[in-house]
């Protein structure tokens, strides 16, 4: 993808574009997801970029009349040479065609220095438009002599556009940098919720996760701002920011009416055919402070929970995997598992979550079910017994005289 930077020679205009830029990072994340992707492509795809930021310097020379200050003269003499710098690009080539877009086999050098020098200088950019020729020099000097760049007209046009660069790739910083953080939290809140052995962490868990945040100072701050992003007191926002499932849809309930506000002034704007308001342009920049907060916090909980199934279907797997394991239950229904090498696992009734926490357990744990109902099923030959008959015996009977009978 081609990303192209304006940069206008009007003070104010620019102004106003270096603090969009810092309060859209959510918009621009996008757009340095596809830079990213092309800084390691040939070098067809650096002219690309050098094609855009020879044209925004070209629709800045357009803007010079507008400004009367001091930089306004320092602009206009870069833009003088950038123009005379057009004619010597024409010849690059071998078919002499026209703009930044035929360097060819210029591409790949320009590439590989740019990538070795941006960092050096850029980080030096104090974004003013008098910092552009030494920008020019320092990053793009050592291309002077090839002509790669149409001389040195060509390399202050690049460098207008580079400065522009320099604070995206600055932006970039900053992004990788909250990505860390953002991910250390979600695995803080996965571990959280693996341990419970669920998502919904119980009152102890929140006071413990939220008592931490509290004594932290970086994580208190933090809290604070999503607080005041979106209206909510800071207890609450702690809790969210500890993944409670209570305080999370207080979050999204916020989030939802700055949503609805922005389509309302957007549907408003758009009837009127007027440029927004002071009041309406602050509500949106309000508004969209929340919508980010709740985004955000949304997305680390969205990985915690990720991290938490990943884990349920080890500890499942590891149960089905066992050769042997001993089940017990309890009167709730939790059941317990033991493998083989000891390890014990309960499978909660309710939610059908398992958690090596096994606190949760009724019964006694000994290895030995407590009751045993069994019914055994046998099969009897009587054959024998129902066909037997006594046999007949024959013998005399002898009466004493006391009366007394004798069987003989």
């Amino acid at each position: 993808m081609a990303l192209t930077i304006d940069i206008n020679a009007n003070t104010k205009a620019a102004q106003a574009q270096v603090k969009d830029l810092g309060k859209s990072l959510d918009g621009v994340s996008d757009s340095l997801d596809d830079l990213a992707a092309d800084a390691v492509k040939s070098g067809n795809k650096t002219e690309k970029a050098l094609d855009g930021l020879g044209d925004a310097a070209k629709a800045s020379g357009r803007d010079i009349e507008k400004t009367g200050d001091k930089l306004e003269a320092t602009f206009r003499d870069l833009i003088k040479d950038a123009k005379k710098a057009e004619a010597a690009v024409d010849d690059i080539g071998d078919t002499g065609a026209k703009g930044f877009g035929k360097l060819g086999d210029k591409g790949a050098e320009v590439s590989g220095e740019l990538r070795q020098n941006l960092g050096e200088t850029f980080s030096s950019f104090r974004g003013d438009l008098e910092d552009l020729p030494q920008i020019a020099q320092d990053t793009l000097g050592g291309l002077a002599g090839s002509g790669a760049l149409g001389g040195i007209g060509g390399l202050a046009a690049t460098a207008a556009g580079a400065a522009g660069l320099g604070l995206i790739i600055a932006a970039m910083e900053q992004i990788d940098a909250r990505a860390e953080e953002l991910r250390e939290r979600a695995n803080t809140m996965a571990q959280a919720f693996i341990d419970a052995g669920t998502t919904v962490l119980s009152a102890t868990s929140i006071a413990a996760a939220t008592s931490d945040v509290f004594t932290d100072g970086d994580q208190r701050k933090k809290a604070q701002e999503y607080a005041d992003a979106l209206g909510i007191d800071l207890a609450t926002a702690v809790r969210a920011y500890v993944g409670d499932v209570n305080a999370m849809r207080v979050v999204d309930a916020q989030a939802a009416k700055a949503k609805e506000e922005n389509l309302r002034i957007a549907e408003a704007q758009k009837e009127s055919l007027k440029a927004l308001t002071p009041e309406q342009q602050k509500a949106l920049e309000t508004n969209q402070k929340a919508i980010a907060a709740q985004r955000e916090l949304r997305g680390v909980v969205a990985e915690a929970n990720n991290s938490f199934e990943n884990q349920q279907k080890v500890f499942k797997g590891l149960i089905n995997d066992a050769s042997e394991a001993t089940k017990e239950v309890d009167d709730l229904g939790n059941a317990v598992y033991t493998l083989p090498d000891g390890t014990q696992i309960l499978i909660d009734a309710k939610t059908g979550q398992a958690t090596t926490d096994i606190s949760k357990f009724k019964g006694d744990l000994d290895g030995i079910p407590e009751v045993i109902t069994s019914r055994v099923k046998v099969q009897v030959d009587t054959s024998a017994w129902d066909n037997w008959r006594p046999s007949l015996k024959y013998g005399a009977v002898a009466t004493t005289r006391t009366g007394n009978q004798i069987w003989d």
